[in-house]
This record gives structure tokens, sequence and C-alpha cells, in this order.
């Protein structure tokens, strides 16, 4: 199975310092996507949403606009129903999931921090 990364309070983390801290390791892997998938529940509010546009808002949200200025604007939110977003990442239709509790049962399919 895929291991995912998973974004739960890694985003607060990261905000939270001076500057981006990175591996060469992470470095690597981030230069060499593309893009990176996050899911998102669409009605969650006000953590994760759909406005009234069909845009991905909330804090959530937020958090990924910040990521992104330090990113290249690499990350792009899915926002679909829990069920959708939860099998698309065990599919790896897409990188990670926001806010995703840490459940024995999810552990086979998901790397938290």
């Amino acid at each position: 199975m895929k291991w995912l990364w998973i974004m739960i309070f890694f985003p607060f983390l990261l905000l939270a310092q001076e500057g981006l801290v990175l591996s060469s390791e992470e470095k690597a892997w981030l230069d060499a996507q593309k893009e990176i998938t996050i899911g998102a529940m669409d009605d969650w509010a006000p953590i994760n949403f759909v406005d009234y546009h069909g845009r991905a808002s909330g804090i959530g949200a937020e958090i990924v606009v910040e990521l992104n200025k330090l990113l290249e604007g690499k990350l792009k939110i899915v926002s679909d129903n829990w069920k959708s977003v939860y099998e698309q990442a065990k599919e790896g239709k897409i990188d990670a999931i926001m806010d995703i509790t840490d459940k024995p049962e999810r552990q086979e399919f998901f790397l938290f921090y």
C-alpha cells in the first residue's frame, strides 16, 4: 500500500517557524512533485467547506494558501464528501488528507505524524 503524507498539525508547525526547514530528502521529494493534491471535506465548516462559488474555503484552505507561498503553489485542494476523499487517498488518487484522525485501522494506509 502507498503511504501518504497526512496534513494534520504539520501545517501549523511550518507556519509557526520563521523559515521552512526541511531535510535534503524532503526537499528532493518536493522538488520532484509537479502538484500535491490534498483531500478536504466539502461540508465541515468552518474547517473545510466549499463556498458558493465552488471553491475550497475555511481554515484548512487558508493554511494551504500560506503553505503555497512557501511551496511555489504546488498544493491543490480536492474537496468532496468524507467517504470519497478517504477512498481516493487509499487508492493513491490524491496525496494527502486534511483533518484525519489517527486510528489503528487507518495506519495500514496512512502515515500519521
